[in-house]
C-alpha cells in the first residue's frame, strides 16, 4: 500500500535504535512487549512480530484491518484462504455496488475503472457474506478483506492519496484488479490489535518499548484515505463533495498545531513503558527541541537522525529548503522510575 509517512525504507534505522533499547531491558526478547501506538500501514509492528510480543493500534479502520491480518495471521491462514482468492480472481462476476455507483467512471468520480469498481464491490460483498454466515474465521476474514484493500489500492487512479482522483486513467489503474495473498511472518507471541485514540489506549496498556509515529503535519489521514475506510467497512456512508469524502470524519489532535504539544506531553507522562522511541521529522509540527525538552523532563533522553527521501504524491516535490530529503529523528526516552 502506498502510505503517507511509511517507514518501510527506515526499518533498518529503527531496528538499530530499538535493539539498543532491547539490550538494556532485563528480559528475553520474546517476553518484551513492543507497542506501536500509531501503526498506520503496520510495517514497523510487522517487522518486530517475530522478536517481541506486539501491541498495535490505529484510529482508522483500514489500518486496524491491516494490523489484524499482519499480526494475527501466518502462513496457515494464507493456505486456507487461497481457494477464496482464486475464486475472486477467476470466477467472480462484478457487482454494481456502492463503489461502482460513486467512485467509478460511470459514478462520476474516476477513482477506479468501471470493471475494477465492480470487482471491488463483489469482493467486499463476498468476504462480508462469508464471514456473517460463519464460513470464515475472524483471521480469514481480515486476510481476505486486506486482499481486496491491497488490490484496490494497486489500481486506484490517484497519486497515492484519496484526496483527489486523476481525470485520465493512468497505466496502473486500467489493469484488471488482482486479489493477491500475503507472505506472513510467524509471531513469537499472541499479539493485540486495537482501534482507537492513542492517548486513551496508552493509559490502558503497559510494556517495555513504546514506538510512536504520530502524524507529522496538519494532514488528516481520515480524509487522505477515506475510500479505504469505505471499502474496508462496507458501510455505504453519506458522502459529499467532488471527491466523495465521508461525512462526519473525525480529525486527530496530533495534526493540530494548537493541540499537538498537549497531546504529546500527556502521552509521555502517561506512558507506562521503560523506553519511548518516537519517529518525527524536521518538517513536523513540533520542533525537535520541544520534543527533547518534554522527553528530558521524564527521564534520560537521546536522539538519532538520518537523512532520507521525503514521501511525495507528486514527482519531484521539494522540501521547504528546496531539496528532496528530510531529516528523520528518532527521539529516545528512558523513563525515570
Amino acid at each position: 500500500m502506498n502510505y503517507l509517512g511509511s517507514k518501510t525504507k527506515l526499518l533498518g534505522f529503527i531496528d538499530t535504535v530499538v535493539t539498543e533499547c532491547q539490550f538494556k531491558i532485563n528480559k528475553p526478547a520474546d517476553e518484551i512487549v513492543f507497542c506501536d501506538l500509531f501503526s498506520g500501514s503496520g510495517k514497523v509492528a510487522n517487522h518486530f512480530k517475530d522478536r517481541f510480543k506486539v501491541v498495535a493500534n490505529d484510529l482508522e479502520y483500514y489500518s486496524y484491518a491491516t494490523l489484524c491480518n499482519l499480526l494475527n495471521n501466518d502462513s496457515s491462514t494464507a493456505y486456507e484462504c487461497k481457494p477464496i482468492l482464486d475464486y475472486m480472481n477467476y470466477c467472480m462476476d462484478g457487482e454494481q455496488g456502492f463503489i461502482y455507483q460513486n467512485y467509478s467512471e460511470d459514478g462520476g468520480r474516476t477513482y477506479f475503472t468501471n470493471d475494477n469498481a465492480k470487482k471491488i464491490d463483489a469482493g467486499i460483498s463476498l468476504v462480508y457474506r462469508l464471514y456473517n454466515e460463519k464460513e470464515l474465521t475472524e483471521q480469514q476474514f481480515y486476510y481476505c478483506l486486506c486482499s481486496v484493500l491491497e488490490g484496490a489500492d494497486k489500481v486506484s487512479n490517484t497519486t497515492g492519496l484519496y484526496t483527489a482522483y486523476l481525470k485520465e486513467f493512468k497505466g496502473s489503474s486500467i489493469k484488471p484488479i488482482v486479489f493477491k495473498g500475503f507472505q506472513l511472518k510467524d509471531s513469537v507471541a499472541d499479539n493485540d490489535v486495537y482501534l482507537g485514540d492513542a492517548n486513551d489506549l496508552v493509559k490502558a496498556v503497559s510494556g517495555d518499548i513504546l514506538y510512536l509515529d504520530p502524524p507529522y503535519n496538519q494532514r488528516q489521514y481520515s480524509g487522505d484515505y477515506h475510500l479505504l475506510n469505505t471499502i474496508a467497512q462496507n458501510d455505504k456512508p453519506e458522502i459529499a463533495g467532488i471527491t466523495g469524502k465521508r461525512v462526519g470524519r473525525v480529525g486527530s489532535p496530533w495534526s493540530s498545531k494548537k493541540k499537538v504539544e498537549d497531546e504529546f506531553r500527556t502521552l509521555v507522562e502517561s506512558a507506562n513503558f521503560e523506553f519511548l522511541v518516537m519517529s518525527y521529522s524536521n518538517e513536523s509540527l513540533m520542533p525537535s527541541e520541544l520534543v527533547g525538552d518534554i522527553m528530558s523532563a521524564n527521564g534520560k533522553y537521546s536522539v538519532h537522525e538520518m537523512e532520507h527521501k521525503r514521501f511525495s504524491s507528486k514527482k519531484g516535490q521539494k522540501n521547504a529548503e528546496g531539496g528532496e530529503t528530510v531529516t528523520e529523528y528518532l527521539h529516545v526516552l528512558h523513563k525515570a522510575g
